[in-house]
């Protein structure tokens, strides 16, 4: 029952839960993140480009920001990176700025004012199988 008891702790701990407050190890290699990501967008008192912060602030293997498309219209993709599986990006990343060992996949295309706009970001493994996800919309002040 205690063996249980700390697999379902672990488990609990790698999809998001808050409510530890211990850091536990992640089971991915190279930092990884695994289960579900906060994403947060802020924007500087200066630029109105964002930056993409995550919690828990662990590594990701993609990043896409596109266009949230009315209906029947098909989204746009304005930035996209990736990194190896092994050696992912950490945050904080500014929208446009490629971080160190990230490969440039789309953009920077210009952001505008009044247009809504989805980042994701994803871990994977094996270049297809996703064990971490997040995403949030939003758009220029």
């Amino acid at each position: 029952m205690r063996t249980l008891a700390v697999a379902a702790l672990v488990v609990g701990a790698g999809c998001g839960d808050k409510a530890t407050t211990e850091e536990q190890p992640l089971t991915s290699t190279g930092g990884g993140c695994v289960g579900n990501i906060d994403v947060h967008v802020s924007f500087a008192p200066t630029g109105k480009m964002p930056s993409f912060d995550w919690t828990p602030h662990c590594g990701i293997s993609s990043l896409t920001v596109q266009t949230v498309p009315f209906m029947g219209a098909a989204p746009v993709l304005t930035w996209a990176l990736s990194a190896p599986e092994l050696n992912p990006v950490k945050p904080v990343i500014e929208y446009g700025v490629l971080p160190r060992g990230a490969k440039l996949s789309s953009g920077p295309a210009n952001l505008a004012q009044g247009i809504t706009y989805r980042i994701t970001v994803d871990q994977t493994v094996g270049l297809d199988a996703v064990v971490a996800h997040g995403e949030r919309t939003f758009t220029i002040p």
